[in-house]
């Protein structure tokens, strides 16, 4: 006795869950790369707080910092600064009178680089005058 095909399929579920795990694993393989690989394609990124760009100070020493991601190295003004363990940074720097150019440049690990701009103007307060309530004898 011969059995007649049949057009139905036969359903297998085992082929169905190792499709299935299949699938999950390259999509979390795919995210997994993709999040590593963020840091890659964004570069270092650079945040000065404080001073604001264009401010215009009357003390010639300041703090330069700021907050900076995926950086390992950052450079204010040619000379290697250090971050702390949040990626936060303070710099005292020295201006001269008048109008001043601040640079910033942050180096991930990759060897990608960003330059960044702080400009400043150091306006010299004026010399008070010495007044003496004593007299002057010649």
């Amino acid at each position: 006795m011969k059995i007649a095909p049949t057009s139905e399929k036969i359903i297998n579920p085992r082929a169905y869950l190792l499709r299935g795990f299949a699938l999950f694993f390259v999509l979390g393989a795919s995210a997994y790369i993709f999040f590593e690989f963020r840091n890659l394609l964004t570069g270092p990124t650079l945040q000065i707080s404080y001073p604001k760009n264009g401010a215009t100070v009357e003390e010639p020493l300041i703090i330069v910092g700021g907050q900076a991601e995926n950086v390992s190295y950052i450079y204010i003004n040619g000379r290697q600064i250090f971050v702390d363990d949040q990626g936060r940074f303070a710099e005292r720097l020295l201006l001269a009178p008048g109008y001043n150019i601040i640079t910033a440049k942050a180096v991930d690990r990759f060897g990608k680089e960003k330059e960044y701009g702080l400009e400043l103007v150091y306006k010299k307060p004026p010399d008070e005058i010495a007044t003496s309530s004593t007299p002057v004898t010649e």
